[in-house]
């Protein structure tokens, strides 16, 4: 997934990290030092709305024999609202103040030269940012406290929030090294990096509050982690149903501010399901990310989403499909429509193409745009699946701003996978392309995510709404990620809601100018209006205001580091509310044009950071003790988790100089002369001016040599980029049931799999070579279902084991006796569900019409720990098997 541009944001100097020495340690053995303790997220969430606060405790064992500073990168919520960042040394409480970046790290410069302690955070990017703490002293907690407020996204008919755990190592152009966000990179990577995460929030007025990623305790509004704490290395997101909620058409909630004139509003658009919405034509460019990063779990599930989306296109849609990853492989130069002889080709050609590489997603997506258009179409769309680990994010939602413009445009939806996913790109590209973004998990431990991916393209399948506007009765209208149009007769501004489908919700923030008469607000589809309110004064209103202004300021950023210049760059200056002249007079020549500009943005970012009171790249809040103590003695970086599904190839990379040795924590209570930090370039009381992680590939006789230094550089050149190591030999995808080659109709055909003696047999010889080229399985589950066996109206058990191994089900087959039933004309609903550890609640929700349209067999990725039941049930609501089940045989594939 990285490439060598990675190491242009790098150093070759830098800091030690102090830990426990092992005389034998494993590749990922947890570090056993860590001043890092604990992260707890805690606060309450009302309604849509979460006012968080992240603690992070540090500490040192009373027989340290000096204080050192600890530098760590964490994440928050891109969409965050950060209001402030308070710091804890022992008994005395400090509030951070928010100055100019400079400025701030000066202070904290000077502070750790002068003895004082001292805490600096600073942004890399919209959701990455970096903690030093100068001055944990033996024997003292040192307590920081981050404040931000964050609103959740409407999941059907409730909400989700995600809580960001860890950083993930992320793609970085060449020409993308210099860009402030580059630098939103881990300092190092561990499995188990020696620190916990715990949750602890209140629900006010809320109910069936549940986590698909972590074991919750809930206590009547109180929610915590089952577990207590738990290692950081997934997001956690958490789900819920609100008391009594309004889910009607349209909400708002708006912030009057007499001191600039403006009323700041909230709206949640909930167009319903209109009775004459209809299925309209779509044109389709489904872009799917094959970088290294995407390997396992991942890469099965997209490319499974990709078969079963267009198994569900009809002959009206047309499509195209792109596989990036550091270039972009077409389907043909054009789109083409959906036959079942150009989807079955589409298929062969997702299954040819295994190579991987870096992550090229904008240059994937500039392709993908630049593709000629159907003139027929009225409902265009760019699908991306994706883990979205890139830093060129400016770049990329340049294009997407880019083509809202357009009358024929192209609606930009992202499906990210990943256990902890760049969410901030993902929510702002699909916001500001016109679409959808969804998040789902690849860990074995959560519900399957074949399972989650199948709910999603099911909406894709619903009647679409086309060209929905939202009106306000002003002009002037200001509003984050979305074009807006002036309407006349009026005043009135028309805002792009965007084309959904029928029944989805989203948000839209904006400010607009205060009048006499009350705002008005109009959700119409075309001629019709769906929904009208007036603006109430009722809900979360104290907190729009930050909230827009911290939208401007990551709007600012994506300008600085998108590469937009002259009339282009005025534009959207403007669109912000700036005045064009803020940009100063414009340069002759290009190196002096664009300096100039990023100069004038700059500015621009460091007034709206200081007036909103939210952080920026250009801004940092720092925190200095009056009280003098003694210098820091060693600086210590504090490793992130590894995300979970992630590959080990990615495994740590310590940042640090070829002379400061790692050293032992028995060394470190020898005293100063023991520290990490001995070479005379780098004195006790130096400042680690950048603190950018060496992220490079060890190869896999280095992989385990975590004692032996290493120059940096040296081994830059010796070593392959992440992602782009071994094309020539990519993993192997894992070959279908013979049944499903044994059919010669097309995806969308519903071909029919015959079952017969040799067709079975061959059907648990192909199940037990397992997937992806791994080990030959043992104790695959193979469930044969006699002709009228079971009548499954009520949920029919076809398999059920109260204890087994710990393992995990890689896929699932299924083959019919009866060749009459089809994937055409079989019931829909007709699901195999299947339950691990939880027999309530099912972890993969399988439709028996998908996997025999996609050829009879799907991926699975569930953990199975030791102990735990294992049941397997067929579903019936419509009772079409209710005289008794046809001849079946299911396979669910074992990885011991």
């Amino acid at each position: 997934m990285l490439n060598t541009g990675i190491f242009y944001n790098s150093r070759p100097d830098g800091f030690g990290v102090l830990e426990v020495a092992d005389d034998s340690p494993a590749p990922d053995a947890p570090r056993q030092f860590v001043p890092l303790k604990r992260t707890e997220v805690t606060g309450t969430v009302t309604g849509p709305l979460a006012v968080l606060t992240l603690a992070q405790t540090f500490a040192l064992p009373d027989a340290a024999p000096g204080p050192i500073e600890a530098v760590y990168r964490f994440p928050l919520p891109g969409d965050a609202a950060v209001t402030g960042v308070q710091v804890r040394f022992g008994a005395v409480e400090i509030r951070t103040e928010l100055k100019e970046r400079e400025k701030a790290e000066g202070e904290h410069k000077a502070a750790k030269r002068a003895g004082r302690q001292a805490a600096l955070v600073t942004r890399e990017s919209p959701d990455v940012f970096t903690l030093s703490v100068a001055g944990i002293r033996a024997g003292e907690e040192v307590v920081v406290r981050t404040d931000y407020v964050q609103v959740a996204k409407a999941e059907g008919a409730g909400w989700s929030l995600r809580v960001p755990l860890t950083t993930a190592p992320r793609y970085v152009r060449a020409d993308e090294s210099r860009s402030p966000h580059a630098n939103g990179q881990p300092l190092a990577l561990l499995r188990d990096p020696g620190h916990r995460f715990a949750l602890n929030v209140t629900f006010a007025e809320a109910e069936q509050v549940r986590s698909a990623t972590h074991a919750l305790a809930v206590e009547g509004d109180r929610v915590q982690l089952r577990e207590g704490e738990v290692t950081p290395d997934r997001d956690c997101v958490l789900t819920w149903r609100a008391k009594a909620e309004d889910r009607s058409a349209l909400r708002v909630w708006t912030q009057p501010d007499p001191a600039t004139g403006k009323a700041y509003f909230l709206a949640l658009c909930a167009p319903p399901k209109f009775a004459d919405a209809k299925k309209v034509p779509r044109e389709v460019i489904l872009l799917v990310d094959h970088s290294g990063s995407m390997s396992g779990a991942k890469w099965e599930a997209a490319d499974w989403a990709v078969e079963r989306f267009l198994a569900g296109l009809s002959e009206d849609d047309a499509f195209s499909l792109g596989l990036f990853h550091s270039t972009t492989k077409w389907f043909g130069e054009r789109t083409r429509k959906a036959t079942p002889e150009n989807v079955r080709a589409a298929v062969e050609f997702l299954k040819q193409n295994r190579d991987q590489g870096g992550t090229e997603l904008g240059v994937a997506l500039e392709q993908a745009l630049a593709r000629s258009r159907s003139a027929e179409t009225p409902a265009r769309h760019v699908l991306i699946l994706t883990d979205a680990e890139v830093t060129d994010a400016g770049r990329i939602l340049r294009l997407a701003d880019q083509e809202s413009e357009k009358p024929n445009r192209r609606r930009i939806s992202v499906l990210c996978i990943d256990a902890a996913p760049n969410s901030a790109l993902a929510s702002e590209l699909a916001e500001r392309g016109g679409g959808v973004s969804r998040f789902l998990t690849s860990n074995p431990d959560d519900d399957d995510v074949t399972t989650a991916l199948d709910e999603v393209l099911a909406d894709w399948s619903a009647p679409v709404l086309t060209g929905l506007t939202l009106e306000v009765n002003r002009a002037g209208v200001e509003v984050t990620g979305r074009s807006v149009a002036l309407v006349v007769p009026g005043p009135t501004s028309a805002i792009d809601v965007g084309d959904l489908p029928a029944g989805r919700p989203v948000w839209v923030l904006g400010r607009a100018p205060l009048g006499t008469d009350p705002l008005t607000f109009r959700l119409r589809t075309g001629a019709e209006t769906v929904a009208e309110v007036h603006a109430d004064a009722k809900g979360i209103t104290q907190r729009l205001k930050a909230f827009f202004g911290a939208d401007r300021v990551r709007r600012l950023e994506y300008l600085l580091t998108g590469g937009t210049e002259g009339e282009d760059l005025r534009t959207q200056v403007t669109r912000l509310g700036y005045e064009p002249a803020e940009l100063g007079a414009e340069k002759v020549f290009a190196e002096n044009a664009g300096e100039s500009a990023k100069d004038a943005i700059r500015k621009l970012l460091v007034c709206e950071s200081l007036a909103a009171g939210v952080p920026s790249s250009e801004t940092a809040f720092v925190a200095v003790r009056s009280e003098i103590g003694q210098p820091v003695q060693g600086t210590v970086a504090v490793a992130n988790a590894l995300p979970a599904g992630w590959s080990n190839q990615f495994l740590n990379l310590r940042a640090g100089r070829k002379s400061a040795s790692r050293r032992s924590f028995r060394e470190y209570l020898a005293g100063p002369a023991a520290l990490p930090c001995p070479a005379p370039a780098m004195p006790a009381d130096a400042v680690v001016e950048s603190v950018d992680s060496m992220l490079m590939d060890f190869d896999a006789d280095a992989a385990g040599d975590t004692t032996t230094d290493y120059d940096p550089l040296e081994r830059q050149k010796n070593l392959q980029p992440l992602g782009m190591k071994r094309k020539s030999s990519p993993p192997p995808r894992p070959s279908g049931p013979p049944a499903a080659k044994a059919s010669t109709a097309a995806p969308g055909a519903g071909a029919p799999a015959k079952l017969t003696p040799e067709m079975i047999s061959r059907l648990r010889e192909a199940s037990a070579r397992g997937p992806r080229g791994a080990l030959p399985a043992l104790g695959d589950v193979s469930v044969s279902v006699k002709a009228g066996q079971h009548a499954p109206t009520d949920g029919a058990i076809l398999y059920d084991s109260a204890t087994g191994a710990a393992g995990q089900f890689t896929f699932l087959s299924v083959a019919l006796g009866d060749g009459g039933i089809t994937a055409d004309n079989i019931d829909r609903e007709l699901t195999l569900l299947l339950f691990v550890g939880d027999l309530a609640a099912p972890r993969a929700r399988v439709k028996l019409a998908d996997v025999l349209r996609l050829g009879g067999r799907r991926p699975l990725n569930l953990r199975r720990e030791a102990g735990q039941p294992v049941r397997l049930t067929l579903e019936d609501p419509n009772g079409a098997w209710a005289a008794g089940t046809p001849a079946l045989e299911i396979v669910l594939g074992w990885r011991a």
